[in-house]
């Protein structure tokens, strides 16, 4: 449309910016500070994700709904805070949201890991298998910068393959699966600011999904209602156990 939504930083702010009318409309206050939030929208809500001080809590604007232009309360009430707590009245699809970066020595497989034609069939296999079981699949990709925890778990990885004399996967294998997944048909959605286990934890609560992802961060949500799977196998009859 023709407007910004602003929040987060130094305070629980949160304002619409009209670029047509060049005016700021002040929205109601976020629940506490947000540093490094992450924002989407979904339909007329406006989402504001997690950040500093939030933690995995979610607040929903309806900014049409919520403030009229020339009536602002000088008490302005709260947003809604929640944490995966999220009921919906649509009807819930048969999604499958994959956790990519965790299944990339399945693709880039044992005896062929520099080999990108094997990879691609392995991703394609993936795709039609999935279609056939009934599941449409989005790939989730973590683009977002490392957050201390992920530093961490990146350093033991390549420690790990300096001892053995050997790297797991080629370099750039996470962005190589994206364009091969994004060639087959499968929606790739690279989470660049907020945690991906955030962004994909979200989106499967609003949406309904299944999660596959050998992650135990997934665990930690509060109210979370999807259903988590750790690993996959093809089936002989060419669908997903």
């Amino acid at each position: 449309g023709n407007s910004i939504f602003v929040a987060g930083g130094s305070d629980d702010l949160a304002e619409m910016y009209n670029i047509d009318e060049r005016t700021w409309t002040p929205l109601p206050a976020m629940q506490c500070k947000r540093y490094f939030c992450s924002v989407s929208h979904i339909d007329e809500h406006v989402l504001v994700l997690g950040g500093n001080y939030g933690g995995s809590s979610v607040e929903i604007f309806k900014p049409s709904a919520s403030v009229c232009k020339d009536t602002i309360a000088s008490d302005k009430p709260k947003s809604k805070i929640l944490s995966l707590d999220i009921a919906s009245d649509e009807p819930k699809s048969k999604m499958l949201y994959l956790d990519a970066a965790n299944y990339t020595s399945k693709f880039f497989m044992f005896h062929n890991r520099w080999n990108l034609t094997i990879a691609e069939k392995a991703v394609k296999k993936f795709c039609d298998t999935s279609k056939r079981s009934g599941f449409t699949v989005v790939a989730f990709i973590d683009q977002a910068a490392m957050t201390e925890e992920a530093q961490q778990k990146w350093r033991r990885r390549r420690e790990r393959e300096v001892r053995r004399g050997e790297r797991s996967v080629p370099q750039g294998a996470l962005r190589l699966v994206g364009d091969m997944f994004a060639k087959h048909g499968v929606e790739v959605r690279y989470s660049l600011e907020a945690d991906c286990d955030d962004t994909i934890a979200f989106h499967a609560q609003v949406d309904g999904a299944v999660i596959l992802s050998q992650d135990k961060d997934f665990l930690r949500y509060k109210n979370a209602t999807y259903a988590l799977y750790k690993d996959y196998e093809i089936n002989k009859g060419g669908r997903l156990k």
